[in-house]
């Protein structure tokens, strides 16, 4: 699922924090929620974790795809970070469209 608006405060982070909530609580089913927000990233703080790395990290090669991967008090539910950087935006989303993130493989069902 992707939530997107054009405007801030229009219920992106809260609705898709309950959505990977209410899925993450489904038997057997393993969730990933990841704040791709660079400029005001809240899913951290909704769910009350602070991860060192994150997204643009795993972008840039700083870090394997593991070390941005942290776990909630959620059941079966994972957070992914924006992460905080001074990478220009736009490279950062053209190297998400080209690089292979893997997390299919980390995910064992």
């Amino acid at each position: 699922f992707v939530f997107s608006s054009p405007f801030k405060g229009e219920g992106k982070t809260t609705t898709s924090v309950n959505v990977a909530v209410a899925l993450a609580q489904q038997v057997n089913t393993k969730v990933i929620i990841m704040d791709c927000d660079l400029r005001r990233p809240m899913a951290h703080t909704v769910l009350d974790v602070h991860p060192e790395m994150g997204l643009t990290n795993y972008l840039n090669y700083e870090c394997p795809l593991e070390k941005i991967i942290a776990a909630t008090d959620v059941k079966n539910l994972d957070f992914i970070s924006s992460s905080v950087t001074n990478v220009d935006e736009l490279l950062l989303i053209i190297l998400l469209f080209f690089t292979n993130l893997s997390i299919a493989s980390y995910i064992s069902v």
